[in-house]
């Protein structure tokens, strides 16, 4: 995960969303949709397909009106300036380069129109080219291209224009895993070297924690969450941001009793569990869902001891064990109930099925939802 912070500074906002919403007809794509973002910031809004990510970055662009609402780019109001007087520039999934030009003409194309000259054009677009090594493809047609190359040459049009605002809206997602993972460290060290302020759309969870200073988590068109990475992911607002960012365990229980700032859960794990308890009125007989992440789950054979002395120990058997390249995840019923947790393959237990094991896990580390999907 992504550690750059970001530091508000008295100046305006970068870009700033009031309240921005969308509807077409009677479906409402984008509600009250509000947000902040400075300049230099490279900002991740991430959501499942349909949740309104792409329409709202759209609006930014100008290349949707919003139905109500505003944007605001340096403290200025730019609701209604169309695209191409925006200070804004899109790189788009699609790349949507021009067949018939060369890499030169296709990264050169925003500044032809912009009536720049044909030297100082060349100069700039070679110099972008060489940032995405792509200087040396500079006369090849972009036909000749693979789909990770026009992706760079895409990226290239975008930044020789300096804009003030980069949008990029799932620009990844057609390339393979391996090449997608290595345009996102390139996406981390141009921005870092450009100082760039970025809106980057996508609904894959890793790419977002790869790239992000902040993200920003959408739902049926709203905007749910934001914050760092590490925050959105320890301290979620809400059961959907939980499960949305990454697998977890989701134990049923009742609520018992509160005991000060913590909560016993009876667990259908056939354990009580203690939790640490916000304040949102859950009471005695609630219905609760605790989420387990695997990757804390502390497990030995149920003789030996764990790394830790854990608020919830219950013990179990081993009914699968799953690889998963790197890692190995192993299935565990406990009670009627099956929970998983996983190794590094270097870190693998070397458990087998039918094998009887001990898990604990710390209460600061479960979080526990109520019957509509709140923090308890």
């Amino acid at each position: 995960m992504n550690e750059r912070t970001i530091e508000s500074a008295s100046a305006p906002s970068q870009l700033e969303c009031r309240n921005l919403g969308k509807a077409y007809g009677d479906i409402q794509a984008v509600e009250d949709f509000s947000l902040e973002i400075e300049e230099g910031e490279l900002f991740c809004l991430l959501g499942p397909s349909g949740c309104g990510k792409s329409t709202t970055l759209q609006m930014l662009a100008g290349l949707e009106q919003p139905t109500s609402g505003s944007v605001y780019m340096a403290g200025n109001d730019v609701t209604y300036t169309p695209a191409y007087d925006r200070d804004t520039s899109m790189v788009f999934q699609s790349w949507a380069l021009f067949p018939q030009m060369t890499v030169l003409e296709n990264a050169a194309f925003g500044l032809k129109m912009d009536g720049v000259d044909r030297e100082t054009r060349r100069e700039k677009s070679l110099e972008m080219l060489e940032m995405v090594e792509m200087a040396d493809y500079h006369d090849k047609s972009v036909t000749e291209l693979s789909g990770g190359q026009k992706q760079r040459v895409a990226l290239a049009r975008s930044l020789v224009l300096q804009p003030s605002v980069l949008l990029l809206d799932e620009p990844l997602s057609n390339l393979d895993k391996q090449l997608r993972e290595a345009m996102q460290i390139e996406l981390n060290a141009i921005h870092d070297e450009l100082d760039q302020t970025m809106v980057y759309v996508t609904h894959d969870q890793d790419e977002a924690f790869t790239l992000a200073d902040r993200i920003g988590i959408m739902n049926h068109g709203e905007l749910v969450q934001s914050g760092p990475p590490r925050e959105v992911y320890d301290e979620p607002a809400n059961r959907f941001v939980e499960e949305f960012l990454g697998d977890t365990n989701m134990v049923s229980g009742e609520l018992a009793r509160t005991n000060g700032t913590d909560c016993v859960v009876e667990t259908d794990l056939g354990s009580s569990v203690t939790v640490s308890k916000a304040a949102n009125g859950a009471a005695p007989g609630d219905t609760v869902a605790l989420s387990i992440r695997p990757e804390k789950i502390a497990v030995a054979e149920e003789n030996a001891a764990t790394d830790r002395d854990g608020d919830l120990s219950v013990v179990g058997e081993v009914v699968h064990r799953l690889y998963r390249g790197s890692m190995v995840r192993y299935f565990v019923e406990v009670n009627g109930e099956e929970i998983f947790f996983e190794r590094r393959i270097g870190e693998d237990l070397g458990l087998s099925p039918g094998t009887t094991v001990r898990i604990e896990y710390e209460k600061d580390e479960i979080n526990a939802f109520d019957g509509q999907g709140e923090l308890i």
